[in-house]
């Protein structure tokens, strides 16, 4: 799996790619740095992209692990975190609704699942924003990659 961040701070957001094979161990040590990386504002709202997964092996256990540590690192830092997933294919969708379910059961994470990118920009205040957009550009000068 490889992951590419993108930091837009007039927005107060970071786009958050994955690709490939999306593994728990993986999304533990990539939410781990997240939550210590002092670049990455935990307020910020976290756009995540789906489209590139191609398998995972989250499954209800796994995913209940993951959310728990977000749930901790909201309730330490005091804020809400919002997720806006863009999950275009059905196994990024049904993944994206069970982090969805997990997070309704508590008020430090809100999760919001689009099946559409066009669904999604408005949260954002991006109306007329491409994917293109939003999620091209040179990784070397806009995107911070890590392989976990």
């Amino acid at each position: 799996m490889s992951v590419k961040f993108r930091l837009l701070p007039e927005h107060k957001a970071i786009l958050i790619q994955y690709f490939g094979s999306v593994r728990q161990s993986e999304v533990l040590a990539l939410s781990a740095h997240h939550v210590a990386n002092t670049e990455l504002p935990i307020s910020y709202t976290k756009v995540i992209d789906l489209s590139g997964m191609v398998e995972t092996d989250l499954d209800f256990s796994r995913i209940h692990a993951v959310m728990g540590g977000y749930q901790r690192a909201s309730a330490t830092h005091k804020i809400k975190m919002t997720c806006l997933v863009f999950a275009p294919s059905d196994l990024a969708f049904a993944t994206s609704r069970i982090f969805q379910n997990f997070a309704a059961l508590s008020d430090d994470v809100e999760v919001s699942v689009f099946r559409s990118f066009e669904n999604l920009t408005p949260c954002l205040g991006l109306d007329d924003t491409s994917y293109e957009d939003l999620f091209g550009g040179d990784i070397l000068q806009d995107w911070q990659e890590l392989s976990a």
